[in-house]
This record gives structure tokens, C-alpha cells and sequence, in this order.
């Protein structure tokens, strides 16, 4: 929604290149200290504010990514590797005896291995099934509610990737 209400300002396209500049020097930042945020705390004053940077460059940064297929392929990570992160976690660190630097790998090559595993075999067949739900339910009534004449399901589903 802050998108929709930004996107026609006149200082969008500096914001764009600001904020996009910014993030560059923050990622370069980071590998040159050694980490991005590992061993520092959580609650300082410094991730404060990282955390409000990231959320107002967020509307800014939007429109540079909204068309890339990694963008949207990250995106179809986000909630399984939320969900299956801390897992993995507390699953590596008491059960698995390896060098700490290989925590980590581990950690990572899990994490996207079982997210990619849970889009694959239960997010997909899911929204398949809603997508023919709710196309079956509203199937000659006209457009959905709330939807725009072309839109075909409640649901966003890309039947396409399998």
C-alpha cells in the first residue's frame, strides 16, 4: 500500500538510487567487518537502526525488483525457510560434531534443501488444489469480488514451475 502511495512522487527515482546505493555500501560493509549481524546484539541501537532503514527503503527498493524472477524465486523461500530455520538450527548445533565454520554451511544448505523441499511437495500441490477450488466455485459467476475482470482466482498460483 505504501508503494501505491509513493510510486508517482517525484523523488522516487532518488530515493531509488539512494537507497539501492546505500544497501551496496551496507553488503560491502558487512563481508568487510567479517558478518552481517553474527556476534553482535540483536537489540543495539545500531540494528535499530538497520531495522528502520530497511523498512523505509523497503517502498523505494520495490520497484528495481518487482519484475526479476530472483526476486521472485527468493521470495517463494521466505515463509519455508521461516518456518524451518530454527530446526535446523537446534538440530545442527546439539547433534552435529563439526568445525563451527561448517555450523553454518550446513546450516544454509539445510535450510534451502527442506524449504525447497516443502515448496516442492506440499506449497505447489496446495495451491494447485485451492486454485481449482476456487475456480470451480466461482465458475460462470463473472469476475471474483474484489478482483479485476481478468483475474481468474483469489489465490496467486503459478502452475507453472513444476
Amino acid at each position: 500500500m505504501l508503494y501505491e502511495k509513493i510510486k508517482t512522487a517525484p523523488h522516487i527515482n532518488f530515493g531509488e538510487r539512494f537507497f539501492a546505493a546505500a544497501w551496496a555500501v551496507i553488503i560491502a560493509f558487512s563481508f568487510y567487518n567479517g558478518g552481517f549481524l553474527l556476534g553482535y546484539e540483536y537489540d543495539g541501537w545500531v540494528n535499530w537502526c538497520l531495522y528502520l532503514f530497511t523498512t523505509l527503503s523497503i517502498p523505494y527498493l520495490f520497484p528495481l525488483t518487482r519484475d526479476s524472477k530472483f526476486d521472485n524465486f527468493l521470495g517463494e523461500f521466505s515463509y519455508p525457510v521461516y518456518l524451518i530455520h530454527p530446526v535446523i538450527i537446534q538440530f545442527e548445533f546439539q547433534h552435529v560434531a563439526v568445525p563451527a565454520a561448517l555450523h553454518y554451511v550446513n546450516i544454509i544448505i539445510d535450510v534451502f534443501l527442506l524449504s525447497y523441499l516443502m515448496i516442492r511437495w506440499i506449497d505447489r500441490p496446495i495451491n494447485k488444489i485451492r486454485a481449482r477450488i476456487s475456480g470451480a466455485a466461482w465458475a460462470g459467476s463473472g469476475p471474483l469480488p474484489g478482483a479485476s475482470p481478468n483475474q481468474e482466482s483469489v489465490f496467486p498460483v503459478k502452475l507453472s514451475r513444476n
